[in-house]
């Protein structure tokens, strides 16, 4: 349900950023998640549950990855390449600090009062982290100049194979996507069913942060 919603949102919150900048975007992407966590904590009903994943739906589609990336190079156009790769290190780790935090605080305070511990990290964590980015204005993404000259867009490709290569894109995105982000929501589960202990099932899954920033050192490096 998040997903869809926010498959749906994200080319409005796209021109949001283009038009105000990131900042406020991501601002209300942190209101919009503490929201949305809080209405989980008190659901009593599968449909309760479905509606708060919707409504954090409309802040994963403009609060995280694709929304500091773009909010990046709105602010440094084609200067934007090593702090996007400085984004994705530090947040490799967000599933090696995120499980086992999510786990203890479970354990010690239910998953309700995990739910709006999240929402609160939201509030006084992320909400001032991103009220400290710059303001960007239309001026200053006109001096840095399109992040890909138009001329060298699709160059060599005829107009049916430019919408090919597009629809072929966006199907391995998709189905990657869908796969990675649904075996970081099971895995701890489906490790637990095969028999690890909640303690191994929870390391084994931080490991994927690890795992990602190693990747994207090699990534960087080459």
């Amino acid at each position: 349900m998040a997903l869809l919603v926010a498959a749906g949102i994200g080319p409005y919150a796209g021109r949001l950023i283009d038009r105000l900048g990131g900042r406020p975007v991501l601002i209300a992407s942190n209101l919009v998640f503490a929201a949305g966590l809080a209405a989980l904590s008190q659901a009593t009903h599968a449909s309760h549950v479905f509606a708060a994943w919707a409504l954090m739906g409309l802040a994963v589609g403009s609060g995280l990855y694709e929304a500091a990336f773009a909010t990046v190079v709105r602010l440094h156009g084609q200067e934007a390449r090593r702090a996007i790769t400085g984004i994705t290190l530090f947040a490799g780790f967000a599933s090696t600090v995120g499980w086992p935090l999510s786990a203890y605080l479970e354990s010690t305070v239910g998953w309700r009062g995990a739910c709006l511990a999240w929402a609160a990290l939201h509030l006084v964590i992320g909400l001032p982290l991103n009220a400290l980015l710059p303001r960007a204005s239309r001026a200053d993404q006109a001096s840095k100049g399109p992040a890909v000259a138009e001329k060298d867009v699709g160059a060599g490709l005829a107009p049916a194979q430019q919408r090919r290569a597009t629809i072929l894109m966006s199907y391995v995105f998709a189905v990657t996507w869908f796969i990675s982000t649904a075996m970081a929501a099971h895995l701890p589960e489906l490790l637990l069913a095969s028999g690890a202990t909640l303690a191994a099932a929870v390391g084994l899954a931080a490991l994927v942060g690890p795992a990602q920033v190693a990747g994207r050192v090699i990534s960087s490096l080459f």
